[in-house]
């Protein structure tokens, strides 16, 4: 593979086949593409029928904005300063892009369909229970968590499957909106005429309500974006110059995972396990003890609020930091090292853990009233053999097509050098961890744990698997062909862009 690869067949072989899926998926070709049968009990994305709102012109000057970005940042010998910047930049426009493709969800105005989807049982249904009596204590709803969740089934989506931080993140929310009124008006103002349009159960205590349904979803749209900055360092450890790694946290938020899911949960728990697992690859990487133990007990933290937000997180977290590990792995002397930075990790997270119990919360209750839930309603009653396929397939729709294909040439060059070279040192890293990546997913995949919404489900796994497949030591990538061009970087962001317009007009997500 020559230094201009990425430049040439490989940039337009994907883009022929991202035009080839996406054109199948606007016109529909088969069900298939989403999905292996309707739900209930197995699961498919709605192909559109509803009418949505006009192409936004605030989704396409973000995306092209983000795509400019890109070309500016990657060949750069940046700052660090400089780096921190664009990442600022980024995180801006991609949280306008996540608004703007919201815009075009439907026909009402941007406000009125963030405070639906926010207050939908159906989309998420964490606000509804926020909002409702049950949640009123935070401290009562903690105490009585297991007890509560057998009886949302079938009433409040997701709710009855999460541990007590899913709901007590919207109840934050809107306590902060009640203790501040004049906030609560004016982000109410915001609604303009669709406040008309607002169903009026929202507005029996006055702004707060309204105004949390809008400001929950403009912070997690937000976290959203933010993920960037963990994701550059996670491909700054992997190797990567700052330039490229602040490409690849910037091609984070034109993902259609973290772009199209608006509001939902998952967005603040990938956030969280993003940032975990980039915290333990720096701790484990690091030299110095002190600092070592400081980064891996932040990672830790970091791991406990997530936990706390999602059960599914700990699986993640898991997944991470075992790919982590392997990464930082570059010598076998390494390995007190990491098992150091595991250590403190895993305090940090219990000690997170121990205050909702020191405040009476069960966990244990909990997640046996959640795993019941989640086993018993919904993944027991789909086909195993069937999503170990499906699980897979929909992880490449919203991976996107380009970044799969990145991928796969990653562990071409990863496999061979492996071969040659042995697992250690520093310059098999990159590809200890594409291959690492591989192995890790396909381990989730047959664990039959998740079985549908993949494209959802599984985007804390997402940050790991996009610096996987575009982020390794400079000097091994660019002597591969496997660097991020200036060239390169813009078209990988145009397909991102034209993917995530594809699906927003194409599927109700």
């Amino acid at each position: 593979m020559g230094p201009r690869s990425w430049l040439s067949a490989p940039l337009a072989i994907p883009a022929a086949l991202s035009a080839l899926l996406l054109g199948a998926i606007a016109l529909d070709l088969s069900p298939l593409l989403r999905g292996p049968a309707p739900y209930p009990p197995e699961w498919r994305w709605g192909f559109r029928s509803e009418p949505m709102g006009p192409l936004s012109g605030l989704a396409l000057m973000a995306g092209a904005a983000l795509v400019a970005l890109l070309a500016g940042v990657s060949t750069r010998a940046l700052s660090r300063t400089r780096a921190l910047g664009a990442l600022a930049v980024a995180t801006l426009l991609g949280w306008l892009y996540q608004l703007g493709l919201v815009q075009m969800a439907d026909a009402a105005s941007l406000p009125v369909s963030l405070a639906v989807r926010t207050t939908s049982p159906w989309y998420t249904g964490y606000f509804g229970v926020a909002a409702s009596g049950l949640a009123a204590d935070p401290l009562v709803f903690l105490r009585q968590h297991a007890e509560i969740l057998p009886t949302l089934v079938g009433h409040m989506e997701h709710v009855p499957t999460h541990p007590p931080g899913a709901v007590l993140f919207f109840r934050a929310v809107l306590g902060f909106c009640q203790a501040f009124p004049g906030v609560a008006e004016a982000l109410v103002a915001l609604y303009g005429e669709g406040r008309n349009a607002i169903p009026p159960a929202l507005l029996r205590e006055g702004a707060a309500i309204p105004a949390a349904a809008l400001l929950a979803p403009g912070l997690l749209a937000l976290v959203a974006a933010a993920t960037a900055f963990p994701v550059a360092l996670l491909a700054r450890q992997l190797g990567a110059d700052r330039g490229v790694a602040v490409a690849i946290g910037v091609l984070w938020t034109l993902l259609p995972a973290p772009s199209l899911f608006v509001p939902q949960l998952d967005q603040l728990v990938t956030a969280s396990c993003a940032v975990a697992v980039a915290g333990f690859l720096t701790a484990a990487r690091c030299d110095l003890a002190a600092k070592r133990f400081g980064v891996a007990g932040f990672a830790g933290l970091a791991a406990g609020a997530a936990i706390f937000l999602s059960y599914g997180s700990a699986i993640y977290i898991a997944l991470g930091g075992l790919w982590a590990a392997a990464v930082a792995c570059d010598e076998k002397s390494a390995l007190p090292r990491v098992a150091g930075a595991i250590a403190a990790s895993v305090v940090a997270a219990l000690l997170f853990q121990s205050v909702p119990v020191s405040l009476g919360h069960d966990p244990v209750a909990s997640f046996e009233a959640s795993m019941a839930t989640h086993f018993g309603v919904y993944t027991s009653k789909r086909s195993y053999p069937l999503w170990t396929v499906f699980n897979l397939w929909d992880l490449s729709v919203f991976l996107t097509v380009p970044v799969v294909w990145a991928w796969g040439q990653r562990l071409r060059a990863s496999a061979a050098q492996l071969r040659s070279q042995g697992v250690w040192g520093a310059d098999a890293r990159g590809a200890r961890s594409a291959c690492a990546a591989l192995g890790l997913l396909l381990l989730l995949d047959v664990s039959g744990l998740v079985r549908g919404e993949i494209g959802r489900s599984w985007m804390p796994m997402m940050p790991m698997l996009l610096a996987a497949a575009l982020a390794g030591p400079a000097a091994w990538d660019t002597a591969r062909g496997l660097r991020l061009s200036a060239g390169h970087a813009a078209g990988l962001g145009a397909l991102l862009v034209t993917t995530g317009f594809v699906l927003r007009i194409s599927w109700s997500l």
